[in-house]
């Protein structure tokens, strides 16, 4: 095998599990697989800051989308959920959100992507759109009871 393929088959494997409800990160070699091997997995909870996202239970529901991506450096566990749920957590850490909304279910969003400006764009099929959220200004604190907020800087937050 060419070098360039014995490398790209070590890298992780992320993935969304609708029957558990998590992110789980799988290790790429074949023996590993063969013993159901799980080298990271990830949910949103209160432990990781996220039990005041609105309606988190119904958002969280059939995660479809979970990849890694690099800015600045920092690794980040980019997800979304049919249910609503749209998150960019560090990776390992999974401490705490970069940015989380709850974007509305009856959108179906099924995949998300963190922009080189920091911004997260994510698109919902149901929905037939793609948003443009402006995470690159800062966390904001969500509002109980709501969606989403939109304050006089444009940036929408979580809620």
């Amino acid at each position: 095998m060419p070098a360039a393929v014995l490398t790209a088959c070590r890298h992780p494997r992320f993935r969304s599990a609708q029957a558990s409800k998590r992110i789980l990160v799988l290790p790429s070699d074949r023996a590993s697989w063969q013993d159901r091997k799980v080298s990271w997995a990830w949910a949103p909870s209160a432990a990781n800051g996220l039990a005041d996202l609105a309606d988190l239970a119904a958002a969280w529901s059939n995660p479809s989308d979970a990849k890694l991506a690099e800015r600045g450096g920092e690794k980040y566990l980019l997800t979304s959920a049919s249910g609503g749920f749209a998150a960019v957590v560090p990776y390992p850490a999974g401490d705490r959100a970069y940015w989380a909304a709850n974007v509305g279910g009856r959108a179906n969003p099924h995949s998300i992507e963190l922009l080189p400006d920091g911004n997260v764009a994510v698109a919902a099929s149901t929905g037939g759109w793609v948003r443009i959220y402006t995470a690159s200004q800062g966390q904001c604190r969500p509002r109980a009871g709501t969606t989403s907020s939109r304050f006089r800087t444009g940036r929408i937050c979580c809620g």
